[in-house]
């Protein structure tokens, strides 16, 4: 009797054991699509899931420069005949995708003033379009898992205006809009669809960014002082793994969150910025970025 009491403790917490082993191996995704690899948070992205044995598909407009175990394609997400291509080749290969994370993105540095219309708009087609028009052209192979995600990887400044920044933050502001417009379209389909925004975060980003700024009587040094404040606050911003923990929280989960903000401070900032009224909140960001 004591021998077969012993051994039902044994055997009960071993099953226990495997059952959350079949069901964390039945909710792994298989296929993944990162776009804007290359570099930054999608790169860490990419290298976290290729160790967890996760099929990575990265795309950029340029290979990464460290070396790389993946399946890396090259394409322009502005021009809509390029994102067509990925997905067919995409869907040659694979058949199907499990997620999708829309990463992909640049910023401009400068007065609205001095921004050039051109600059603009192939910042809006490379941030905002392409993230639209790679994952319509993508429904097709998400529906085909059995749980399809999409993350957009937006940012803190499309919810807080950042000055001499600001085609950025509205890009970031658009993106998030268009996630939230997604989760509402899809959900029924079984598509479920998150926004990640991370703050200030280590990465390459600070030297990617187009600075166009001009000395001008009108603005005097403000630029050149936030530019080289919004520098400083990157590179001793939160590490790139803090976004990649963030991510990969959301992906597993049964139902993702609408909106996550990464790290304590960032949503602390967020919800006294909601809280605050406008003029307010307003105000201090000018007294960080603006003067």
């Amino acid at each position: 009797m004591k021998q077969r009491i012993s051994s039902l403790k044994c055997y009960t917490p071993c099953r226990m054991m495997m059952h959350r082993c079949l069901h964390t191996s039945r909710n792994m995704f298989k296929h993944i699509l990162i776009t804007g690899a290359s570099s930054g948070i999608g790169l860490a992205l990419a290298q976290y899931y290729t160790q967890k044995g996760v099929r990575v598909i990265g795309v950029s407009r340029h290979y990464p420069q460290l070396p790389y175990d993946w399946d890396h394609r090259l394409a322009d997400l502005a021009e809509a005949e390029q994102v067509r291509a990925l997905v067919q080749g995409i869907e040659t290969e694979y058949g199907h995708l499990d997620v999708l994370i829309n990463n992909a993105g640049y910023g401009i540095a400068d007065a609205l003033e001095y921004t050039d219309t051109d600059a603009m708009r192939r910042m809006f087609d490379v941030n905002v379009f392409g993230a639209f028009i790679l994952t319509k052209a993508c429904l097709g192979l998400l529906q085909r898992s059995r749980k399809p995600q999409v993350v957009h990887i937006g940012s803190v400044a499309g919810e807080i205006p950042i000055p001499f920044q600001a085609v950025y933050s509205m890009c970031k502001a658009a993106m998030h809009t268009m996630s939230d417009a997604w989760r509402l379209e899809l959900q029924p389909l079984g598509i479920d669809v998150c926004a990640v925004l991370p703050g200030d975060t280590r990465t390459g980003f600070t030297q990617h960014r187009l600075i166009t700024a001009k000395q001008d009587a009108r603005y005097g040094d403000r630029i050149t002082r936030s530019i080289a404040k919004m520098a400083r606050d990157e590179q001793r911003g939160m590490p790139v793994d803090a976004v990649v923990r963030t991510v990969n929280r959301q992906l597993k989960r049964k139902r993702m969150k609408a909106r996550v903000t990464v790290g304590l401070s960032y949503k602390l900032i967020m919800l006294l910025f909601k809280l605050m009224p406008r003029r307010l909140s307003l105000w201090l960001v000018y007294r960080l970025y603006g003067r």
